[in-house]
């Protein structure tokens, strides 16, 4: 009598060798992206988008995130000098503040 298979040994036997024992056809594996990055390849790595993809080095996140982290950092040091403080909108915006008017020397 010939060894039975059972369906999770089979499926395992597929996703393992990419081939249906049963039918001798191929499994379609997920295509790669055929888009030219340029230079994004250099800056991000390998870092792989598609929904077949379930490793993602970290090589690849800490490039991005050190990107992220040096655009924030360029917006709130060109957010801190392009914008003045309105001292008179601030006083009038505190609630209960009614200074007095300074006199003029």
């Amino acid at each position: 009598m010939a060894d039975k298979v059972l369906p999770e040994e089979r499926l395992f036997n597929i996703i393992k060798d990419g081939k249906d024992s049963g039918s001798g056809g191929e499994v379609s594996k997920p295509k790669k992206a055929s888009t030219d990055l340029g230079g994004m390849k250099k800056i991000f790595g390998s870092l792989k988008l598609h929904p077949g993809a379930n490793n993602i080095e970290s090589k690849s996140v800490n490039r991005v995130l050190s990107v992220l982290l040096v655009l924030v950092a360029v917006f709130f040091v060109y957010y801190l000098f392009t914008t003045r403080p309105d001292v008179e909108k601030i006083i009038k915006s505190a609630p209960g503040a009614n200074p007095a008017p300074i006199p003029e020397i």
